[in-house]
């Protein structure tokens, strides 16, 4: 799920957004990434250009929007990072204490007109856990992060429609040796982000 983000940075040219600022317009380009570390926006009119893509930096984001407008083959990015083992030299790999996957981003997304050419994409998926030790069970995967999208009442459906979200929580890692005859209710699950639409009347 990582590869999505590195193939992404990889082909697009990225803007950084920072600050928590107003804007009246913010165009995204076609083709371009907004890289955003700030953990609010608030934007009148939200253009996304073509194949633009907005990467969330922060844990918890909100966007705040009076219209947002996507155009074709856009995306929201903001999955969680794999579990990284930070090596302890003085322990072998297989004793060292598994890590769990970093949570998925989470988004509130405020728009009283939602106008999409096509699907948005939204992926909040949690990191995958690291693998377990000899005699500890694998690191757990994140959850998914969770989205919340308020617009307008008569905009529901079309939200409903348009929205494509990826938030399954990360894959626990492998379990070893001893940790693998452990009962399979033991082992690490993967939690699911939470999705809600809610509407103002």
């Amino acid at each position: 799920m990582k590869y999505i983000l590195v193939f992404v940075c990889a082909l697009l040219p990225i803007i950084t957004l920072s600050q928590s600022l107003h804007y009246d317009t913010l165009l995204i380009p076609k083709r371009t990434a907004l890289m955003l570390t700030t953990d609010s926006l608030f934007v009148n009119h939200f253009i996304m250009g073509d194949s633009s893509t907005i990467i969330l930096g922060a844990q918890t984001t909100l966007i705040k929007t009076f219209r947002l407008e996507a155009g074709v083959n856009c995306s929201i990015i903001g999955d969680g990072m794999d579990a990284i083992i930070m090596k302890d030299n003085s322990l072998p790999l297989s004793l060292q204490q598994a890590v769990r996957g970093e949570n998925g981003k989470s988004l509130t997304l405020i728009s009283t007109i939602f106008d999409t050419k096509s699907i948005l994409s939204i992926y909040l998926n949690g990191g995958n856990g690291s693998d377990g030790g000899l005699f500890a069970l694998p690191g757990e995967g994140g959850a998914g992060g969770n989205l919340f999208f308020i617009s307008s009442y008569s905009e529901k459906k079309k939200v409903d429609q348009q929205i494509n979200l990826k938030n399954e929580g990360g894959y626990p890692g492998r379990p070893r040796h001893s940790a693998a005859g452990m009962e399979a209710s033991s082992l690490p699950t993967r939690k699911k982000g939470d999705f809600r639409i809610i509407a103002n009347k």
